[in-house]
């Protein structure tokens, strides 16, 4: 059995934008590039003072609900280092889906890191987005970024 450790816990807030626009009913191939930042991060010490920078890009296949995606994290922290992180696996659309990846160089490396889905952020306070003309072409949330180390 492996014991899991908190390495760092931070309030993510971003924005992806998407293209073409998602949509409710045509599964398409979708193109994902953002934009976001880490603050408030804390270790199990406390405040670790840490804050980031980030962007985001990759790609979805699927609707607005349901698809797979592959998204890459390029994290710049406050103190000079950078993390690289990838997430791989179902979309869903719906609130409480996070994202599951692993931080592949930098910063907190082979930590797995959950990330939330702000899609469903937007799709709980926009119902009908994806089924607005050309589908929904951003989308915007706050959560937890929770980064966790496998001993």
């Amino acid at each position: 059995m492996q014991a899991e450790t908190l390495s760092q816990s931070c309030v993510s807030t971003s924005t992806l934008n998407f293209n073409p626009g998602l949509n409710i009913a045509q599964p398409q191939a979708v193109s994902i590039t953002g934009t976001g930042s880490l603050t408030g991060c804390l270790s199990q010490a406390g405040a670790s003072g840490l804050t980031a920078n980030y962007t985001l890009s990759g790609t979805v296949n699927g609707t607005c609900l349901l698809g797979t995606i592959t998204l890459t994290q390029e994290i710049t922290w406050n103190n000079g280092q950078s993390s690289t992180v990838t997430f791989s696996g179902p979309s869903v659309g719906v609130v409480g889906n996070v994202l599951v990846g692993t931080v592949q160089s930098g910063l907190f490396q082979g930590n797995l890191v959950a990330l939330p889905n702000v899609l469903a952020t937007t799709l709980l306070a926009n119902p009908t987005a994806c089924a607005a003309p050309g589908g929904l072409k951003q989308a915007q949330g706050t959560g937890a970024e929770v980064f966790t180390s496998i001993l």
